[in-house]
């Protein structure tokens, strides 16, 4: 197998199987070693889809507990309720999510991001001022097409590693949020471009950091060597 074809390869491993510790030297790799990986990468693959289908049957609420997330899937596909069905085709429609602290002068409460991860097709998530939002599920990687997070004003506390593994993600906007630190794997992330996290409680940055090609990457009111 040519050098070409390896490094081609390895930019497949690394958007699709999650699993960077397996992402090692390729180009020492026999063919055979190398078509084993790929068979691997594609039973990978095979499952994961499959684990995030929706039941048939099950409703938005069902899927999305959360009322406000719930509504807002509701809206997205055209559905009446969101005691409604819903198909796994009919959340793939979806690229595009938002919620605001206030909007027409109706407050929104998110807590809870549960079922996020039938949202398969997402590009962009929107969540700004919404305080008891303390968490992002590890599910997040799911949602593979990612390019766009926007978290400003938040609860978020912590996020998951497995943030660090949504590889189109372009723009992250972490700011005025409690979070005390980033995930060590950030440098993961190659395809990131943008990131704020301004008006958190990060006191140190992990190393990985140096590996990602930032063009606008805002800290202000923080004390960072």
């Amino acid at each position: 197998m040519s050098k070409t074809a390896k490094a081609i390869l390895l930019v497949v491993l690394l958007v699709f199987s999650f699993h960077y510790a397996v992402a090692e030297d390729l180009t020492a790799m026999t063919d055979e070693e190398l078509l084993d990986l790929r068979l691997k990468i594609n039973l990978e693959l095979a499952a994961r889809m499959e684990a995030v289908i929706v039941p048939e049957g099950m409703t938005i609420a069902e899927i999305f507990p959360d009322p406000v997330l719930a509504i807002k899937v509701r809206d997205e596909i055209g559905a009446i309720s969101t005691k409604d069905a819903v198909t796994q085709k009919e959340l793939d429609t979806i690229r595009y999510i938002a919620v605001n602290g206030a909007v027409s002068g109706e407050t929104h409460d998110l807590k809870d991001l549960s079922g996020i991860e039938y949202l398969r097709n997402l590009e962009t998530i929107r969540f700004v001022r919404q305080e008891n939002l303390t968490s992002i599920p590890e599910a997040i990687e799911n949602c593979v097409h990612l390019r766009e997070i926007d978290l400003r004003s938040c609860g978020i506390t912590v996020l998951p590693n497995s943030i660090c593994n949504l590889l189109k993600l372009k723009e992250l906007d972490l700011s005025g949020n409690p979070l005390t630190a980033l995930p060590d794997d950030i440098g993961n992330l190659q395809s990131l471009k943008e990131l704020d996290i301004s008006y958190t409680k990060i006191t140190e940055l992990p190393a990985s950091i140096r590996n990602l090609s930032l063009e606008d990457f805002r800290r202000q009111g923080l004390d960072l060597d």
